[in-house]
């Protein structure tokens, strides 16, 4: 088993695993093991070494997919090699699939590091060098998770940084956040057009989320979202910080988990942005920086189903 540190504080639990991805492990009450505000990482996770069988995992130096792996920057075209069994396009960026250092450690907090050295502009895994640190860390109000990557190259460098947590579905947990528009996806599964949102996902307004099938991303989002499981008496409000633009969710009915993904740019944004200004991607200078705090705060409801 990869090997976890846990941290607590007088209210809460979290588990890391450095080794896998730099992980989010659970996220619960100290005095509950049975009450958990994000999926718990399974057996079948340190088993098969699996980052997508955890609660959250870090997002850099993209998020989600690059559409076949191809995109051209400042007038040079780049080729990455896909990276995942499920998706025939690079996902994620290189993060989540490499072990993380610990720099410091504390009863609530962690600090992680990550150097991508590269090889230059054929790297297939990215064409740059980048160094990126997260912290995890346990107060009175909840969890805080933030990531940071530095462009330690020295050419401009495109980037983005997110957060890929996966929460518990029980049959009455219901969904609600604000957005201005929507990507809708083509049938590879990469951004065709920004939309309305249309009505099925009008989430301004809490929505059951059990028959809920989506994969894509908001745009222009309240940076703030709640989520409820009235039969458990508990929510969860998540806040990001301004760097996380854009929302991802990703669900279906056959799914026992939602993930909701505070990151800073459209899916395919480096090939996207070529023509728009509104995907969020970052162009850093060597040196530049891009970072973003997600924070999960759980709150007590009154339980509607007579437990």
């Amino acid at each position: 088993m990869d090997s976890l540190i846990a941290l607590s504080s007088r209210r809460f639990t979290a588990g890391v695993s450095p080794q896998l991805g730099g992980a989010l492990a659970w996220f619960g009450l100290a005095n509950d093991s049975g009450l958990d505000f994000v999926r718990p990482a399974s057996a079948r996770a340190w088993g098969e070494h699996n980052v997508r069988l955890t609660s959250s995992y870090p997002l850099v130096p993209y998020s989600n997919r690059i559409g076949d792996g191809r995109f051209r920057f400042e007038g040079v075209d780049y080729s990455l090699r896909p990276n995942a069994t499920i998706s025939p396009h690079p996902l994620h960026g290189v993060g989540w699939l490499r072990a993380w250092a610990v720099t410091s450690v504390a009863p609530e907090s962690v600090s992680l590091t990550l150097t991508h050295d590269s090889s230059g502009r054929g790297d297939p895994e990215w064409p740059w060098s980048f160094a990126a640190t997260q912290t995890i860390a346990l107060d009175a109000a909840g969890l805080h998770l933030t990531l940071t990557v530095t462009n330690e190259d020295s050419r401009p460098m495109p980037a983005g940084i997110g957060m890929h947590p996966f929460f518990p579905k029980s049959p009455r947990m219901e969904l609600q956040f604000e957005a201005a528009a929507v990507w809708l996806n083509d049938a590879r599964m990469l951004p065709k057009e920004r939309a309305r949102v249309p009505p099925e996902w009008h989430f301004a307004i809490r929505q059951p989320v059990g028959d809920l099938t989506v994969d894509n991303c908001f745009a222009g989002w309240s940076r703030s979202t709640l989520l409820y499981w009235p039969e458990r008496g508990w929510g969860l409000r998540l806040e990001a910080s301004e760097a996380f633009g854009h929302l991802v969710v990703f669900t279906s009915p056959s799914r026992d988990s939602i993930a909701i993904e505070p990151v800073s740019h459209a899916n395919n944004a480096v090939n996207l942005a070529t023509s728009r200004s509104d995907t969020g991607l970052a162009i850093l200078a060597p040196g530049a920086v891009l970072s973003g705090t997600l924070t999960m705060t759980p709150f007590p409801l009154e339980k509607t189903d007579g437990a």
